[in-house]
C-alpha cells in the first residue's frame, strides 16, 4: 500500500507542475505574438507612402522602431515582386536569402505565423486599398520563454524534496494507523478461508474504527468456529446416511420415483433412468405425466387421490405403447412422509411376460400338434418327444427319453441325422417307412432343421403321417413328377406313352414326339453353381408349358432331357411349328442373379404310327437319334425322322 500512496503524490505533483509549466509556455507565446503583431501592424501602415513611392530610405527608418523592442532579431520588407524593399537586423550576423527561405512556406497573401524551436516567424501582409504591394517578414526571439521554462524547471526542483518529506511522513503514519491493522486482518482472513482455520484471533490495539473492526472479526471468527463443529457434525451424520441410502437404492434393480401429492418427480434413480430415457434435468420438479407413458400415469394418478386412506398399492400395467414398443410393468407404491409423498417401484416385466407366453405357446404347439416332434442332441440321443409321436409309434416317452435315436426309429436317414444335416446345409426333407412298436409299417414325411453349434446344437425332427388317402396321392404324385421343375418324370412318360401306342387313332399318325436336349446348359452349371441350374431348368420347364397346347404332355427324363408329346398330331408343318416355337422361347435369356444366361437346344422331331411291334424303347431311341442328329446338322437346331 505504500508504494501506491508515494507514486500517487508523486504523480499528482508532477502533474500540477507540468500543467502549470504548460500554461505558463503558452500564455507567454500568446503574449510574443500578440505584441509582435500590434507593431508590425503599426509599422506596417506607416510603411504604405514609402512603398508605394519606392523610398527605401524612409522605409529603413520606419522600421528602426523594432529597436525598441530587443526580442526582435530582424525584419525585411519584400516588395510585390518578390525583392528585398527594406530590411532591420538586430543579430550578429545574418543573410537576407536565408531569412527569405525560412519564410517559403507561409502565404504572402495573408497574416501567418510559427513557432519553432527558438524563433517566432510573421508574414504580414502589406494592402493598400485591397490591393497587395509587399509584405513584411519579422523574426522575434524566443530566449524570454526559455527563461520561464528554466525558472519552472527550478521551481519543481525546489517543491520536489519537500513533497518527498512529506510522502514519507504520511506513508509512515498509514503504515502505523492503518496499513498494519489493515494487513493483519487480511491475513488472519486468509488463513481462515484457505485453511479453513476458524481458531485464529487478533489483538485489539487501538479504540478506534480499525479497534472495532478487529473485536468484530474476532467476534465472528468465535460465531464461525462454533457454527463449522456444528456443521461438521451434521454433515458427516448426513453422509452416513446418503453412503447407506446409496448403497441401498444401487441394490435394487427397479426404477424407483418419488411423486409429490401434486404428481410433480422429487427423486429418481438411473434405472428408472433407463426404462424411460430421459434426463434428470428433464424430469425433477415436473409433472410426472410428461416423463412417462399415460397408462402408467393413469394408474399413480389414481393412486395418488387414494393416499389418505391407503398405504400401499400395486398393479400390472399390460400393453403399454412406449417408443413404438409393447412394454408390462409391475409397479409398486407406497406412502411416504405422513402421506405427503408416493415412493414408486416400477419393474419392466416384458422380457419375463414375453417369454412365460412363448414358453407357454411352444409348450402347446409341442404338446398339441398333429404331427410328431422329436428333439435330438449332438450325441443322437432322444431329449424331447411329444404325444403325438408316441401315438404314431405307439411307444412311451419315459421309454426313449435321453435314449439313442435307434431305440425309436430304424431308418437310417434318422439315425444318422446328425451328419446328413451337417452335409445338407443344417436342413432336410425326405420321406421314411419306420415301423411302429406293434410292428406296423408307418409312411411318414420327414423335415429335420439343426438348431445352434457345437455342443449346444439340437435337432428337431417334424413327422408327418403320411398314412391317411392325400398323403397317398401325394405319394403317387411324387413318384411320377420331377420334383425341381415339376414336370412329368420318366415314370409318367413310360405310362403315357404305353397308354397312347394302345389306343388306336382316327389319323395316319398316333402322336409325335419331340426329344430335347439343352445347349450350353453343362457350362451354366459347372460356371454359376447347381442352384443357377436348378433355377434355368425351372424357366424352361415354364416356358415349355406355355408354347405347348393344352392335350400335349411335357416330361424331363434327366437332367437337360425333356420329351414333349404332341398329341393330336395332324401333320409334319404342325409338329414342326410347335419345335420352332419351343426352340425359340428356350434361346430367350434368362437373367438371374445379375447373370444374363443364354442356351440353345437340339430337338429330335418324330411321327409315331404304333403297330405291335412298336415299343416304348423304339419311339424314344428314334426321337434320340434325331436329336443327335440335329446337333451334328446345321438344321436350326431341329431334325426330322418318321
Amino acid at each position: 500500500m505504500v508504494i501506491p500512496v508515494i507514486i500517487t503524490f508523486f504523480l499528482l505533483f508532477v502533474i500540477n507542475i507540468a500543467y502549470s509549466y504548460i500554461t505558463v509556455v503558452e500564455t507567454r507565446k500568446e503574449n510574443l505574438l500578440t505584441r509582435t503583431n500590434v507593431l508590425s501592424e503599426g509599422v506596417a501602415i506607416n510603411l504604405k507612402k514609402a512603398v508605394i513611392h519606392d523610398d527605401e530610405l524612409s522605409a529603413r527608418e520606419i522600421l528602426d522602431v523594432f529597436k525598441v523592442e530587443p526580442w526582435v532579431i530582424d525584419v525585411i520588407v519584400i516588395n510585390e515582386k518578390g525583392n528585398v524593399f527594406a530590411e532591420y537586423d538586430n543579430s550578429i550576423s545574418s543573410s537576407s536569402n536565408i531569412v527569405i527561405e525560412n519564410y517559403s512556406s507561409f502565404n504572402a497573401n495573408v497574416h501567418d505565423y510559427s513557432f519553432s524551436d527558438n524563433f517566432l516567424r510573421v508574414s504580414f501582409p502589406i494592402y493598400i486599398n485591397s490591393d497587395l504591394y509587399g509584405n513584411m517578414l519579422i523574426k522575434a526571439s524566443l530566449d524570454s520563454i526559455e527563461k520561464v521554462k528554466e525558472e519552472v524547471f527550478n521551481f519543481f526542483i525546489v517543491l520536489l524534496l519537500p513533497m518527498i518529506m512529506c510522502c514519507l511522513v504520511l506513508v509512515q503514519q498509514l503504515e502505523s494507523w492503518v496499513v498494519g491493522p489493515i494487513l493483519q486482518l487480511n491475513r488472519a482472513m486468509r488463513i481462515t478461508v484457505n485453511n479453513h482455520n476458524t481458531t485464529k484471533r487478533l489483538d485489539v490495539q487501538s479504540s478506534d474504527e480499525i479497534g472495532s473492526l478487529v473485536k468484530c472479526f474476532n467476534e465472528m471468527m468465535g460465531s464461525l468456529e462454533a457454527r463449522d463443529s456444528y456443521i461438521q457434525k451434521t454433515l458427516e451424520q448426513l453422509a452416513n446416511e446418503v453412503t447407506f441410502a446409496d448403497d441401498v437404492i444401487s441394490t435394487i434393480n427397479h426404477g424407483l420415483v418419488v411423486l409429490s401429492r401434486d404428481g410433480k418427480v422429487k427423486m429418481a434413480n438411473s434405472t428408472y433412468y433407463s426404462l424411460f430415457p430421459n434426463s434428470k434435468d428433464q424430469m425433477i420438479g415436473q409433472s410426472f405425466n410428461k416423463s412417462t407413458c399415460d397408462e402408467i400415469w393413469n394408474t399413480c394418478e389414481s393412486w395418488l387421490s387414494k393416499m389418505h386412506n391407503e398405504t400401499k398399492f400395486e398393479a400390472i400395467i399390460e400393453s403399454v405403447k412406449y417408443h413404438n414398443s409393447e412394454r408390462f410393468y409391475f409397479i409398486t407404491g407406497c406412502r411416504l412422509n405422513n402421506g405427503e409423498e408416493l415412493l414408486l417401484v416400477l419393474e419392466d416385466i416384458t422380457d419375463k411376460h414375453l417369454a412365460t407366453q412363448q414358453q407357454q405357446l411352444a409348450s402347446r404347439i409341442f404338446e398339441q400338434s398333429t404331427d410328431g416332434i422329436a428333439v435330438i442332441d449332438n450325441n443322437n440321443q432322444i431329449v424331447m418327444i411329444n404325444p403325438t409321436l408316441c401315438r404314431l409309434l405307439n411307444r412311451q416317452a419315459d421309454s426313449v427319453i435321453n435314449e439313442p435315436v435307434t431305440k425309436l426309429f430304424s431308418s437310417i436317414q434318422i439315425t444318422s441325422i446328425n451328419s446328413i444335416l451337417f452335409e445338407q446345409r443344417r436342413y432336410w426333407n425326405g420321406e421314411i417307412i419306420e415301423v411302429t412298436a406293434d410292428g406296423i409299417p408307418l409312411p411318414m414325411a420327414v423335415h429335420a432343421n439343426l438348431i445352434g453349434t457345437g455342443s449346444d446344437s439340437r435337432v428337431v425332427i417334424n413327422i408327418s403321417d403320411l398314412s391317411g388317402d392325400k398323403e397317398i396321392e401325394r405319394l403317387d404324385y411324387l413318384a411320377h413328377h420331377d420334383e425341381l421343375t415339376g414336370l412329368a418324370n420318366r415314370t409318367k412318360l413310360y405310362t403315357v406313352l404305353e397308354g397312347m401306342l394302345s389306343t388306336p387313332q382316327n389319323s395316319e399318325y398316333n402322336f409325335a414326339l419331340l426329344y430335347i436336349d439343352l445347349d450350353g446348359f453343362k457350362p451354366v452349371n459347372d460356371t454359376y453353381g447347381h442352384h443357377v441350374g436348378d433355377y434355368v431348368l425351372q424357366q424352361i420347364a415354364l416356358r415349355f408349358q406355355r408354347v405347348v397346347r393344352d392335350s400335349d404332355f411335357v416330361s424331363r427324363l434327366a437332367g437337360d432331357e425333356f420329351v414333349i408329346v404332341l398329341n393330336p398330331i395332324t401333320s409334319y408343318e404342325v409338329g414342326y411349328t410347335i419345335a420352332s416355337r419351343i426352340k425359340e422361347v428356350i434361346s430367350e435369356s434368362i437373367y438371374f442373379e445379375g447373370y444374363e444366361l443364354r442356351l440353345g437346344a437340339s430337338i429330335g422331331f418324330s411321327m409315331v404310327k404304333s403297330d405291335k411291334n412298336t415299343t416304348i424303347e423304339s419311339v424314344l431311341a428314334k426321337a434320340d437319334s434325331a436329336m443327335y442328329k440335329a446337333k451334328k446338322t446345321n438344321n436350326k437346331g431341329i431334325y426330322y425322322t418318321d
